[in-house]
Order: C-alpha cells, then sequence, then structure tokens
C-alpha cells in the first residue's frame, strides 16, 4: 500500500476513534447533566480531525515539511487566528451569563412534545 493511501486510511481509522470515544465517554455525559460544561466540551471534537492529521503523518513518517501548520502573515492576522479559536466559546459564556438557554443543553422534551401534541376530536390526551 502505498504511502497516501495509507495516510488517508490511518487518518479515518484514529479520526472516528477518536472522535466517537470521545462524544460517547465525555460528551454525552456532561451534556446530560445541563449547563455550560457541556456545551464548551461540545467544541473539543471540531479539533479531533487535525489531531487525526498530525497522528496519520506520524505513524506514515511523512512529516511535517509541507503540511501547511505554519499560518501566513501571522503578525497582520492573529486577531482572526484568535477570534476563529476562542469566539465561539466566548458566545457560549456569554450567553449563559446573559440568562439564554444555551445551545447543546439537554432540553425537558416531554413538556415540548406533549405541547405540541394534537388533542383528538371529543377526547382527551393519551
Amino acid at each position: 500500500m502505498d504511502v497516501e493511501k495509507r495516510r488517508i486510511l490511518v487518518f479515518v481509522v484514529v479520526t472516528y476513534a477518536l472522535t466517537w470515544s470521545f462524544e460517547i465517554g465525555v460528551l454525552w455525559p456532561a451534556l446530560q447533566g445541563g449547563g455550560a460544561a457541556g456545551s464548551l466540551l461540545a467544541l473539543v471534537p471540531m479539533l479531533l480531525p487535525a489531531l487525526g492529521v498530525v497522528i496519520a503523518r506520524l505513524v506514515t513518517h511523512e512529516g511535517f515539511g509541507h503540511a501547511l501548520l505554519r499560518p501566513v502573515r501571522f503578525r497582520q492576522t492573529w486577531h482572526l487566528w484568535a477570534l476563529g479559536a476562542f469566539g465561539t466559546a466566548a458566545r457560549l459564556v456569554r450567553m449563559q451569563r446573559a440568562g439564554k438557554e444555551p445551545l447543546l443543553t439537554a432540553s425537558n422534551d416531554d413538556k415540548s412534545q406533549q405541547a405540541s401534541t394534537p388533542v383528538p376530536p371529543g377526547g382527551a390526551r393519551r
């Protein structure tokens, strides 16, 4: 198997393994409790494909010479990098402090489904 196919295979296997194990082992229990911690932990799986690339390049001994990991003109664009790295987390914290419901918390689905269930004619709800 050539290096390109091996790298893609390693990337896919590692990325899926990391992502699903994190989501089932860490994120699912955190979201069941509610609160901002679960919402902030939901940002971590977005970084796991990048970690998969690094692991795939280490396993295949390809190196990082042409991996495009260094940002271009970082001194001029550092504020965009900071916004991309911390903007979503800051927005979630701001929403939590403002009293708005966080985006990724477990809600009370039974009440919302019960309110939207139509009442059959001439009878009560089941």
